[in-house]
C-alpha cells in the first residue's frame, strides 16, 4: 500500500479498509481488504478483486470509470447499475 493514501488518524496514518487501490479512477485493480497502517512507509495490503460489494459503504464511493475498471475484473457492486447505451426510438 502507497504511503500517500494513508490518512491521519491521531499519531498514526492508516489507508482505510475499502479504499479503492492504487487509484479511485480507470486504473483501479481491486479494493483494500483491511486498514492498512503506513506511518512508517509503504506496505503489503490485501485487495478484492472479485466478488460483490456495496459501493456507498466505502470510504470513498468508487467513481464510474473505477467501477468499470472493476467490473471488468469481476468485481461487481449490487449497488450501482452501469449507464446503459441509449437506443435510437422511432
Amino acid at each position: 500500500m502507497p504511503a500517500s493514501l494513508g490518512k491521519q488518524d491521531g499519531k498514526f496514518k492508516i489507508v482505510p479498509a475499502g479504499t479503492v487501490i492504487p487509484a479511485n479512477d480507470a486504473t483501479a485493480q481491486g479494493v483494500l481488504f483491511e486498514d492498512a497502517n503506513v506511518t512508517n512507509g509503504d506496505r503489503v495490503g490485501a485487495i478484492v478483486t472479485s466478488g460483490h460489494l456495496l459501493g456507498k459503504q466505502l470510504p470513498a464511493e468508487p467513481t464510474a470509470e473505477a467501477q468499470e475498471a472493476l467490473l471488468a475484473k469481476g468485481l461487481y457492486f449490487d449497488d450501482w447499475v452501469p449507464a446503459v447505451p441509449e437506443t435510437p426510438t422511432k
